[in-house]
């Protein structure tokens, strides 16, 4: 039942010693968490944060009963109860963490829920594309939202069907910057990878009739004109040229 993919729609971190101190990393944070399960107990995550590399690692599973013991593959096990329905699976673990930035771990509960994701299909994203909508805001709210389109920039994207992509972006008064790629489909994500330096975008997809939309958590941009880019929030919107 557990096969598939999965997003996570809370994780909220309650501390252990004051339980009124809580943090749902999903909704307060802009976390973007998706795991895929498949059929002989394999796991694998993608993770991403605001400015954090993204995270992406293979792990196993071993179910008894109610209760899934977890392998990262980087060290770490839990064993966690959960309950899992068709809609929903649900689990809480400890952990000593530090979601509050505050420079020093404590001990915390993480009560998960993560609901199915059923993938969009490759025809859902080949061809061409144009961008109605590339805007930038400020994770933490100080700095006003940026619409690179609105500004009088463009960015196309062609996505093929052997699984490479290529595109074409332009900010406002400066040349074209051209690129290729490849990319694939994990649960609620689209993953990227740039040719040039092999870094991965995990872009959170919708699909419309003709349109799609993709969010990141994990850009950047210099809101504030000083020469330094700071953390952003990416919100495109996809449409045929």
């Amino acid at each position: 039942e557990m096969e598939g993919a999965w997003s996570a729609t809370h994780w909220t971190y309650v501390n252990v010693d004051n339980p009124s101190s809580t943090l749902n990393a999903i909704t307060e944070r802009d976390d973007i968490v998706t795991w895929v399960f498949d059929a002989v107990g394999g796991i694998d995550v993608v993770q991403s944060r605001v400015d954090e590399d993204i995270e992406q690692f293979g792990g196993t599973v071993e179910l008894f009963g109610n209760i899934a013991a977890t392998d990262d593959g980087q060290g770490n096990m839990h064993y966690v109860v959960f309950d899992l329905t068709t809609s929903a699976f649900e689990f809480s673990m400890g952990e000593w963490a530090d979601p509050m930035d505050s420079g020093t771990s404590d001990k915390w509960r993480v009560d998960v829920r993560m609901v199915p994701v059923t993938p969009a299909t490759s025809s859902d994203f080949e061809g061409d594309w144009m961008a109605s909508q590339w805007e930038l805001s400020d994770p933490y709210g100080v700095h006003s939202a940026y619409d690179m389109v609105e500004d009088g920039g463009s960015f196309l994207l062609t996505i093929n069907s052997g699984g490479t992509f290529s595109f074409s972006i332009t900010f406002p008064g400066e040349t074209a910057e051209n690129g290729t790629g490849t990319w694939e489909i994990f649960g609620d994500l689209l993953l990227l990878t740039d040719d040039a330096d092999g870094y991965v975008s995990a872009m959170q997809y919708t699909v419309g009739t003709d349109t799609f939309t993709m969010f990141s958590n994990n850009d950047s941009w210099d809101f504030d004109d000083d020469g330094m880019d700071e953390p952003a929030l990416l919100d495109i919107i996809m449409v045929p040229p």
